[in-house]
């Protein structure tokens, strides 16, 4: 038997329930798409969300190691929690004028 390429396409026999095949019936013409089109889609999506939570876990972990490093560089320069005014200015809302 001759191996697969990854970019044959194969036939699966997937057993689930009534409820859920009409469903996905009902979503995929929704989306105008085939039962084949949307199953494989949503399949798809899985692996696409596992990999972006992953990268989402990374940056949370670098961003608590920047705030951690953050806070020592204060405390070794002895400032205080609170940004100076110079670097915070941009950052607050403009007020707004009074009428006349």
């Amino acid at each position: 038997m001759p191996k697969r390429s990854p970019e044959d396409i194969v036939q699966v026999n997937l057993r689930m329930p009534e409820w859920m095949r009409r469903c996905l019936v009902d979503e995929a013409r929704k989306a105008d798409r085939t039962l084949n089109e949307e199953m494989t889609a949503r399949i798809m999506q899985t692996f696409y969300r596992v990999e972006a939570d992953k990268e989402l876990e990374v940056a949370q972990q670098q961003r608590a190691v920047t705030q951690r490093l953050f806070k020592e560089m204060q405390r070794a320069l002895g400032v205080n929690d609170e940004w100076p005014a110079v670097v915070a200015a941009p950052f607050k809302r403009p007020t707004q004028r009074k009428k006349k």
